[in-house]
């Protein structure tokens, strides 16, 4: 929850990775900056903020910090792919691994149009969300409880990487 972290996959090969420091947790210190409450507020605040039980003046608020956020995180995306593509063409399918609250905002900034090298990309993107409907076809789960996608990303892989 602290980074972003981008991997360029081609044929089933992972070409490169990139990271930056921007996650979910960077999206709630901010909200607790701006706000000035402790983390556990603003996770609640941005908790509020996705189920629109917010007043109008909070959630305006909050779609300003978001989109403050969008415009840093934006400029390390494109940073980022920039250097992982190294030329080549990006893919339009984005599979992505997020926490639940913030999935929606993330696939925001993905879509949001801009004018620098991520242009094209960010107008063909198609976002697959790797939760735990997708990722169920994938794998078996005996427990009562439903297990987290990142590890199950990890698992599949890890998997893959064993067995092929």
């Amino acid at each position: 929850s602290e980074v972003t972290d981008v991997t360029l996959v081609s044929g089933d090969i992972i070409k490169a990775t990139g990271s930056f420091p921007s996650g979910r947790n960077f999206i709630i210190r901010q909200i607790s900056k701006v706000f000035g409450v402790p983390i556990e507020v603003a996770q609640s605040h941005l908790s509020m903020y996705n189920s629109q039980k917010l007043d109008k003046e909070t959630s305006v608020e909050i779609e300003k910090v978001i989109n403050d956020i969008e415009k840093e995180w934006s400029i390390y995306l494109e940073k980022t792919l920039v250097d992982i593509a190294d030329g080549e063409h990006l893919p339009s399918r984005v599979y992505m691994t997020s926490d639940t609250d913030v999935s929606e905002i993330y696939s925001y900034f993905l879509r949001t149009p801009k004018a620098d090298a991520t242009s094209t990309f960010r107008k063909n993107v198609e976002i697959m969300y790797l939760d735990s409907e997708l990722l169920g076809q994938l794998y078996k789960n005996e427990s009562a409880f439903p297990p987290n996608e990142f590890v199950v990303v990890l698992a599949i892989f890890y998997d893959k990487f064993l067995n092929n």
